[in-house]
């Protein structure tokens, strides 16, 4: 049975949105919020504060270096307090805020570029270290059906497909299990983002004090996405059957968040802010710190990567984002889920793929739900929002909060868990029933019931096989005749040689062999590919097609997991192509049906 084709659209980040339904309204889908696109920040969005740097001063302040620091300075220094006011005032430079791990944020003259102040700076023998203060950004950005359990009676999950993510995870299997809860204590996950709504209906009894890097409580101001904060606190704590709106994954009453708002109105904010959130939050009896946020650099901020290093000395498990942008880590680093002390959070659709914008790599750890408007048959993940509110919503950000709930219940049953066994408990249960490759998922989609239960271990295979062969029997049983003329300008290569002779019913000008797949002909056009790419190709019975598009230095740019769409007896699959830059790219298809996995490599041109 074939599915509707999935067509990659476009991205639209809103700036803004219809107002958020209410705790009393019916869970019908016409009628919620609009969509709230995740952030796809990519190369043109700014990397760092235009206007400041972050400072490490030497904390000696020898003869030697106050011989030659006043040689610089053209003053007298009796002491290092002294030495940093005369490097102010020299430098015109203005200290903000309070030192962080030896790291002092710094005001630029007007008019002063940062690198250039950087290059500068590094002269000056008072100096250890000087680095941008980066921004880190929100890395936020249908749904299978399910039987609903009887026993819970949210209505986002009675509606059976609004809380996907919750059945999937079986976490709705979990509530209604006896699970032995041993730990007396509170288990408090802090949530480093754009604050809460502190009187969400929701989050009646399940906050603790936070922290505003902006001063006053951490509410949240983040009106555009309805509350970037506000959607991942409810992923983690959202009160289960109170006849609300939707159910969090850590369901018990003793799981509870402690707000930390560092970014602004616009889900964004300071490196340095964010490591002065992390470090309250560790200094304040904080267990789990949830990062949903990312940080493009190219190396590990150092203010950033202390921080980090503090809160896991303090015994904090910390949990973040991989980030939305459809980038390998290796070529395009991100933190803090780049950072060796935080686990590594990718997302899946409800089919258990990996999302088409999660970014992918070693450094993933595992993934979570993060649902993706452009998948057939997910709308994203449903959860609150603003004003009392619930919205639906896609990305990293809310798969990382999964898992920073799971790591709570975990904690709950068992206090004993060192940070070491916790991240091994999840890993080793996760689920990956598609055959995701680990590059892109790690260990699998997190399985909340399994990990307190301990009951299931996966060995992962990935999907991908570059080096099979197959030499499938086929009989070809459909005529495709396309009504226009193809004339490919790229050079498709194969992986099989065919034992057979095809004959297209189109009219094609290749240019080489045309693509092949086992014993039936593929199809690429248009050919050079504009707006869209349709691929078709032979595919009996039941089953799916995996097809990546690499840029010739092996980036991906396009990932897509999918059951084709039938068409005058051929499978069916497009991608959208708006979005990508012209040139040449590496097309990796792989089709499992009835036949088995069946591979093909070739070229294909994007022109604009």
């Amino acid at each position: 049975m074939f599915k509707k084709a999935f067509i990659l659209a476009a991205l639209i980040i809103l700036t803004s949105m219809a107002g958020p339904i209410r705790a009393q309204e019916r869970p019908d889908k016409k009628n919620l919020p609009p969509l709230s696109r995740h952030h796809m920040h990519g190369p043109d969005v700014p990397r760092m504060a235009a206007d400041q740097v972050l400072i490490k001063f030497r904390k000696d302040f020898t003869p030697k270096i106050q011989a030659e620091f006043q040689a610089q300075v053209k003053v007298k220094a009796a002491n290092r307090k002294q030495a940093v006011a005369a490097f102010h005032a020299f430098h015109r430079t203005r200290a903000r805020g309070k030192v962080l791990f030896g790291w002092q944020r710094v005001t630029l003259p007007a008019g002063k570029r940062v690198m250039s102040a950087m290059e500068e700076y590094k002269k000056n023998v008072l100096v250890e270290a000087v680095e941008p203060n980066y921004i880190a950004y929100a890395a936020d950005v249908i749904c299978n059906t399910y039987t609903a359990c009887t026993w819970i009676n949210d209505p986002y999950y009675k509606d059976g497909q609004s809380q996907w993510w919750i059945n999937r995870t079986k976490t709705d299997v979990v509530m209604n299990r006896d699970i032995n809860y041993t730990n007396p204590a509170d288990i408090i996950v802090a949530v480093v983002d754009t604050g809460a709504d502190l009187n969400h209906p929701e989050f009646s009894g399940r906050l603790v004090p936070g922290y505003s890097v902006f001063g006053g409580d951490p509410e949240d101001d983040n009106n555009a996405m309805q509350g970037h904060g506000t959607h991942v606190t409810g992923m983690i704590v959202a009160n289960a059957n109170n006849g609300l709106g939707v159910a969090g994954t850590a369901y018990k009453e003793k799981v509870k968040v402690m707000p930390i708002k560092v970014l602004n109105e616009n889900a964004s904010g300071l490196v340095s802010d964010v490591a002065d959130g992390i470090e309250w939050a560790a200094n304040h009896g904080a267990d789990i710190i949830n990062l949903s946020l990312v940080i493009y650099s190219s190396t590990n901020p150092p203010v950033l990567a202390s921080a980090c290093s503090y809160a896991a000395g303090q015994g904090c498990f910390l949990v973040a984002a991989s980030g939305n942008d459809n980038v390998n880590f290796a070529t395009n680093p991100y933190y803090p889920a780049g950072d060796p002390n935080v686990m590594a959070v990718a997302a899946t659709t409800s089919e258990d793929f990996a999302t088409w914008y999660s970014n992918w790599g070693s450094v993933i750890d595992l993934a979570a739900p993060g649902g993706s408007f452009d998948y057939y048959t997910d709308h994203g993940v449903t959860c609150t929002a603003m004003y009392d509110g619930f919205s639906a919503v896609e990305g990293t950000s809310f798969a990382a909060s999964q898992v920073s709930a799971l790591a709570a219940l975990l904690w709950l049953q068992d206090s004993s868990l060192s940070v070491d066994q916790l991240r091994t408990k999840m890993k080793n249960n996760c689920e990956n029933p598609q055959g995701e490759d680990v590059i892109y998922i790690g260990a699998g989609r997190i399985n909340v019931f399994d990990s307190l239960d301990g009951t299931a271990v996966v060995t992962f295979t990935p999907s991908y096989t570059p080096t099979r062969t197959p030499t499938p029997t086929v009989t070809k049983t459909f005529t495709y005749t396309p009504t226009y003329t193809i004339t490919p300008t790229s050079t498709p290569t194969s992986t099989i040689t065919p034992t057979y002779t095809i004959t297209p019913t189109a009219t094609i000008t290749p240019t080489s062999t045309p693509l092949v797949l086992g014993r039936e002909e593929v199809r690429v056009y248009p050919q050079p590919g504009r707006e869209y790419v349709r691929i078709a190709f032979n595919f009996q019975g039941q089953g799916k097609v995996s097809l990546g598009l690499y840029t010739v230095a092996g980036e991906r740019v396009i990932h897509l997991e999918e059951r084709p769409q039938e068409q005058d007896g051929s499978a069916i699959v497009e991608i959208a192509t708006k979005k990508v830059s012209p040139g040449i790219y590496y097309l990796h298809l792989q089709v499992e049906d009835r036949l088995g996995k069946r591979q093909l490599k070739g070229k294909v041109a994007i022109i604009k």
